[in-house]
C-alpha cells in the first residue's frame, strides 16, 4: 500500500522534471486513483514508476502513473491485443443471455471477458471470469422438456 508520503515523494519528483504541475493536496486525489486501480502498489513501486516514466516527454496525468506501476510496456500491450483479436476472430463476443436488459452490467461484462482474454484465458474461462466480475452467474439453459411418456 502506497503511503501518503510515498505519494508526495513521487509527485514531487515528477515536479522537479516539470513533467507535471501539482497543486497543494493533488496527491490525495492521484493517491485515491491508484489506491483503486493498483490496490497492491507500494512506495517502492512508485519510486520504480517515477524511474520508467524518466524519458517520458510530455506533460504526465495519472493514468501515465497507473501504466507504470502495471509495468504496461509496447510489446506487452502489443500481445495482450493479439490475444484478443484472436479470440473475437473466431467468434465475437456477444452480449450474453440475461444480460440484455443491463447495459451496464453488459458492459462491464464485456470488458471482464476482454480482459482476461488479453491476460492468456481461453474463451470459456473468460467468460466465467467475467461472470464472476460483474458478481452474476450465467442463466441455466433449460432442457427441452423430454416426450411423455406412456403409462
Amino acid at each position: 500500500m502506497i503511503t501518503a508520503t510515498g505519494m508526495r515523494n513521487t509527485l514531487r519528483a515528477l515536479e522537479l522534471r516539470r513533467q507535471v504541475t501539482v497543486e497543494p493536496e493533488m496527491w490525495r486525489e492521484w493517491a485515491n486513483v491508484i489506491a483503486n486501480v493498483v490496490p497492491e502498489a507500494t512506495d517502492e513501486d512508485l519510486k520504480a514508476a517515477t524511474d520508467r516514466l524518466a524519458t517520458f516527454t510530455g506533460f504526465l496525468h495519472v493514468g501515465h502513473l497507473v501504466q507504470a506501476l502495471q509495468g504496461d510496456t509496447d510489446a506487452e500491450r502489443a500481445t495482450r491485443a493479439d490475444r484478443i483479436d484472436k479470440a473475437l476472430q473466431t467468434r465475437p463476443l456477444d452480449t450474453p443471455d440475461g444480460l440484455e436488459d443491463d447495459p451496464l452490467a453488459a458492459v462491464a461484462w464485456r470488458r471482464a471477458a476482454i480482459k482476461a482474454l488479453g491476460d492468456g484465458s481461453d474463451r470459456e474461462t473468460a467468460e466465467k471470469h467475467a461472470w464472476h466480475a460483474i458478481g452474476m452467474s450465467p442463466p441455466m439453459l433449460t432442457p427441452p422438456n423430454p416426450a411423455p411418456q406412456p403409462c
